[in-house]
C-alpha cells in the first residue's frame, strides 16, 4: 500500500481542471516557463512546493496535445480554403493526399494565373 503522501502520484489522482488549463495556457502566452507556471500555481493556489495536483509533465503533454490540436485544424483551415478558391475560380487546382490516420500528408495547389 502507498503512503497517503505517495497517493497523488497516482495518475487517477492527477487532475488538471479546466480553470487550470486555461490558466496554464495564458501563462505560456505570456512567457512564462513551466517550472515558472508550476510555481505561479502553487502561490495561486497557497499549496506547499510540490503539492499540486498535476506535475510539469502533465503540462508540457498537455501543450503537446494542445500543439496537435491546432496542427489538424490548420490542415482543414488550408484545405477550406483550397475548395471556396476552386469554387469561385474553375481555373484554380489543388491536390492532396492523406496518410493512414487521415492526417494531411501532401498538398499541392496552383492559382489560375499560373496557367495563362
Amino acid at each position: 500500500m502507498l503512503s497517503p503522501s505517495s497517493v497523488r502520484f497516482l495518475p487517477t489522482n492527477r487532475v488538471t481542471t479546466k480553470v487550470d488549463k486555461n490558466c496554464n495556457l495564458l501563462y505560456k502566452e505570456v512567457g512564462l516557463s513551466v517550472r515558472e507556471i508550476i510555481r505561479v500555481m502553487e502561490l495561486k493556489k497557497n499549496v506547499k512546493y510540490g503539492h499540486l495536483p498535476f506535475f510539469q509533465r502533465d503540462i508540457r503533454n498537455f501543450y503537446v496535445k494542445m500543439k496537435k490540436m491546432h496542427v489538424v485544424n490548420d490542415a482543414m483551415d488550408l484545405l477550406q480554403f483550397c475548395k471556396v478558391t476552386k469554387e469561385r475560380n474553375s481555373k484554380f487546382q489543388y491536390a492532396f493526399t492523406t496518410d493512414e490516420e487521415k492526417m494531411l500528408k501532401h498538398i499541392f495547389w496552383s492559382h489560375s494565373y499560373s496557367f495563362d
